[in-house]
């Protein structure tokens, strides 16, 4: 006998039904009557909203797809729930929130890579800063100082309408000069203290990028599903051979990285990046090459402490260093010597191949 309390009350028809037609017809209502309409208004706001221009034709269908999967997932769940294979499910509403927002983080990593890490790097340095809070106001991420949260203090209307038609003009006002070589805790600190209150976190990452000067790749042609989010990363567009051959380097490279000492492993990992200080991490479980839970598995983390940090990676040897319980030196000494040595073995792995041929 199911404890009713365990369930939210919205599942109580289809958690109830004896037959399956009972089942199916639960789950249609369900789905018709209170799961689309909600996705559909989170979907809603999040491609309403300033990562995405008016020309971008995609957004309509790329938000019908993500409904679809999205109405996909919770099913399943419910399925899983039914037959008493999942956990407790004490509110709908919070868990379909939520499964929406993953998705669309992971079409936002996809379709915006540079938006998307520095975001990411956002979040986690306002929880850094221990000044600076980020919370859920009508449905919508905002940013701003804790004194702002506890008086309620939106953003000065002239200067969030500067950052937001005129950013890098709303640098010079808060930045005083060039913005490259500002820590970004400090550049987000000076921001929210210009802006005298808080602002969406939507505004404030879209006013963050085009201050930076960061640029996303150009998209190409997405016909495979595997390789979807390899090809968005890339600045042109691969033909099948490069993909096979950048595909094969990252699994000769995983395969190396595995052998090295855990330290240098960790050293080497969180701080992966390629030659423009983008983050590579993320392309092992997108290429197929090792799934999350390989890689925390490779860095002694659990799988908990390692989405803690994904969207923030790479990260600096400082916070690596207090991870390992060492010093920043020590960290980028035990990098450069885990890269030469990586280096060493690809390099003698392809004398080998090179001479069997």
């Amino acid at each position: 006998m199911r404890t009713r309390s365990r369930y939210d009350p919205l599942l109580t028809t289809y958690l109830e039904a004896s037959s399956e037609r009972a089942e199916r017809d639960a789950l249609d209502h369900l789905s018709a009557k209170h799961l689309r309409p909600l996705i559909g208004k989170l979907l809603k706001r999040r491609f309403s909203g300033p990562v995405f221009t008016a020309v971008e034709s995609e957004g309509e269908q790329a938000s019908d797809d993500l409904c679809q999967e999205a109405l996909l997932t919770i099913v399943r769940h419910l399925q899983q729930l039914k037959r008493g294979s999942a956990g407790d499910l004490h509110d709908l509403n919070a868990y379909a929130s939520q499964v929406t927002r993953n998705l669309f983080s992971d079409y936002l990593r996809r379709k915006r890579p540079a938006r998307w890490s520095l975001e990411g790097k956002v979040r986690y340095v306002s929880k850094l800063l221990g000044t600076t809070e980020l919370w859920d106001r009508d449905g919508h991420s905002v940013i701003g100082r804790s004194e702002d949260r506890r008086l309620g203090r939106s953003a000065n209307h002239r200067k969030l309408q500067m950052l937001i038609n005129s950013p890098c003009r709303a640098a010079r006002a808060f930045a005083d000069g060039d913005v490259s070589s500002v820590p970004l805790a400090e550049l987000l600190t000076r921001l929210l203290n210009w802006l005298d209150g808080f602002a969406s976190l939507d505004q404030v990452v879209q006013a963050l990028v085009q201050i930076l000067g960061l640029v996303d790749p150009p998209q190409v042609s997405q016909t495979s599903k595997e390789g979807v989010a390899v090809l968005d990363l890339l600045d042109t567009s691969p033909s099948a051979d490069v993909l096979l051959e950048m595909r094969e380097m990252l699994r000769a490279l995983w395969a190396e990285v595995l052998l090295l000492p855990p330290r240098q492993k960790m050293a080497v990992l969180l701080n992966l990046r390629d030659d423009k200080g983008r983050g590579v991490i993320a392309l092992l479980p997108i290429a197929g090459i090792a799934t999350v839970a390989e890689i925390a598995s490779a860095l002694e983390m659990s799988e908990q402490d390692l989405h803690a940090v994904w969207q923030a990676l790479p990260i600096d040897d400082r916070e690596i260093a207090e991870r390992l319980g060492l010093s920043a030196p020590d960290v980028a000494n035990l990098r450069a010597v885990g890269r030469a040595r990586l280096k060493r073995r690809i390099a003698k792995s392809e004398h080998n191949l090179s001479g069997d041929q």
